[in-house]
Parts: structure tokens; sequence; C-alpha cells
């Protein structure tokens, strides 16, 4: 099983980069995780999507949604369905055992992403009603797939 988690954007905003790199190594005692960064298009909205979404499907083996494929795909969206860690560890631990290959973590740009990419989701999630930029989005994903897999593991880290 594979983690990846592809983010576009730079990494510009350096006050999030140690964490994003903190949470990415913690997750790497547990499963094989990469952070893919995508750039971001300088192309207005919807043509920004369209240009996103090529590169962002690119990146995934199936990018087709089948019942038998090998990729799950989590769409981070605002407009997503919001939930607790706890149905959060489930919907993940449910994931993990399954034959997926690879789980994918998707945040998007300025914009958001192509309804294409919607489409080629399985799951939808919201982190929060607020607005948040990106990079404190991706420490947030991050954080929330380390906190899970220590609860799966039932290791010390989350307090109930």
């Amino acid at each position: 099983m594979k983690l990846n988690f592809i983010f576009v954007g730079d990494e510009k905003e350096k006050i999030f980069n140690n964490a994003k790199q903190e949470f990415l190594s913690r997750l790497k005692h547990y499963y094989n995780s990469e952070i893919i960064f995508i750039k971001s298009s300088s192309l207005e909205k919807e043509l920004a999507k369209k240009e996103e979404e090529k590169s962002i499907l690119n990146k995934i083996k199936n990018k087709v949604k089948t019942e038998s494929g090998k990729d799950f795909v989590i769409l981070l969206d605002e407009k997503g369905k919001e939930v607790s860690t706890t149905e959060f560890k489930n919907l993940f631990e449910k994931t993990l055992n399954t034959s997926y290959q690879n789980i994918y973590f998707i945040v998007g740009g300025a914009f958001g992403v192509s309804e294409e990419i919607k489409i080629r989701a399985d799951f939808i999630l919201a982190i929060s009603k607020f607005v948040l930029p990106h990079s404190l989005a991706h420490v947030n994903i991050l954080e929330q797939v380390y906190r899970v897999s220590t609860i799966i593991k039932g290791e010390k880290y989350h307090h109930e």
C-alpha cells in the first residue's frame, strides 16, 4: 500500500514545510508515502482547473474509477463531507483492508479542481468549513492520516 499526497501549488509558504516533512517522515514508519507537488496553472479559473486536471490524472495510475480499481482517491474539498477523526479512521482502515495498491489524497489549486477530478474521486472530504491556506490543508491531512494510523496501530498519540 502506498500513500500519495498530490498537492497543487508550490512550497512557497516555508512556515508549513517543516510540518509537512515531519508528518511525512512519521507516516513512512507505517506506509510507503510521498508528496507529489503539481505546478499551479497561470491560466484563468476554468482553464487552470483543466490544465491542473491533466497533471493530477497523470499521477494517478487508474485514471477511471472502477469497482475493481487498484487506486482509491480522496479529494479534499471544502464542499466535501465533514467527518470526525473516528469516522476518518474507519474510512481509512476500511480502505487499507482492501486490495487497493495506492491511496491518493488530492488538494487542488486556488480554484479547486475540475469536475473530472470530482467524478474520479472515491470520497470527497472536507477538512473544515473554513477556507484554509493550501499549505495548512496539506499539513492537516498529513497529520490526520498519521493520527488515524497511530489509532489503528494502537499507539499513543491520539487522546479521546
